[in-house]
């Protein structure tokens, strides 16, 4: 299914909005029972992967104009990456479990024709971001 125009999507983003203070609040460990059952009935046998929050390139308003962003405005990107990394960074207290092996992260950054970015964009944009949330 394709949405030709979503009403929602913004695309008026200002770099002031990415700067107001992060509030994360704990996430209720029942939202976890299932996977930490796992772990636990099946850890010591098997690797059992989790997943973390990991967003390096996000796509504002959508991926068409957050792509436009990048080229356009790209301090709006940076501000939005520094704040979601921020976020996703205090958010993984609670999302890695304890008795995890790895921690699956995930992010599209191209496509069968190649980035979605250049390299040189990617360093500056996205790669700080992502070695700051691996690190965790």
């Amino acid at each position: 299914m394709l949405c030709v125009h979503d009403p929602t999507l913004r695309n008026d983003f200002t770099k002031e909005e990415f700067e107001a203070p992060i509030a994360v609040s704990p996430i209720d460990d029942s939202c976890f029972e299932a996977f930490d059952y796992l772990i636990q009935e099946l850890g010591k046998d098997r690797h059992i992967c989790g997943k973390a929050n990991f967003t390096v390139m996000p796509w504002l308003g959508g991926f068409y104009n957050g792509m436009m962003l990048y080229a356009a405005d790209p301090d709006i990107v940076l501000a939005a990456n520094k704040r979601t990394t921020a976020e996703h960074n205090a958010l993984d207290v609670y999302h890695v479990r304890k008795g995890t092996d790895s921690v699956f992260i995930e992010n599209d950054m191209g496509g069968t024709n190649g980035p979605f970015i250049s390299p040189s964009m990617f360093r500056r944009l996205c790669l700080p971001f992502m070695r700051s949330g691996s690190a965790i």
